[in-house]
């Protein structure tokens, strides 16, 4: 799972010109995942997790359950609540992995997300998600 992150990751900052594509399998989702980031609602992110996912919040990095890492995000939200998100870029590799790279500003700092999912049955699958600080 490390090595398709890592790799994933090394692919859209190498790639990223051409990746300016349309996402065809799921065209809404960026508006379902930016209502959640811009009310701080832990459980509403969580919704699209998949059942085990790579997190790094800001440099503390490791594979979580989907409820472990619901619980990270909620204190995230509660030690940075959210002022402004906006999705920046969305694109995919294959019409079955895509990636949304956001900014989420709070109160105290702006953050750079890079959210990476699978699509199952029209709606994404979170599998990493990356938090760090601007």
């Amino acid at each position: 799972m490390k090595k398709l992150r890592a790799l994933f990751f090394l692919a859209i900052f190498t790639f990223s010109f051409p990746l300016q594509t349309q996402i065809i399998a799921f065209p809404n989702i960026s508006e379902d995942i930016s209502a959640p980031f811009i009310s701080g609602s832990s459980s509403g992110v969580a919704r699209y997790f998949d059942n085990g996912l790579g997190m790094n919040l800001n440099g503390k990095k490791g594979d979580y359950s989907k409820n472990q890492a619901e619980l990270l995000l909620r204190d995230f939200f509660r030690q940075h609540p959210p002022l402004h998100f906006e999705v920046i870029r969305k694109g995919g590799i294959t019409e079955h992995v895509t990636y949304f790279l956001a900014n989420y500003h709070s109160t105290k700092s702006k953050f750079r997300v890079l959210i990476q999912g699978t699509n199952q049955n029209q709606r994404i699958s979170i599998f990493s998600l990356d938090i760090i600080k601007q």
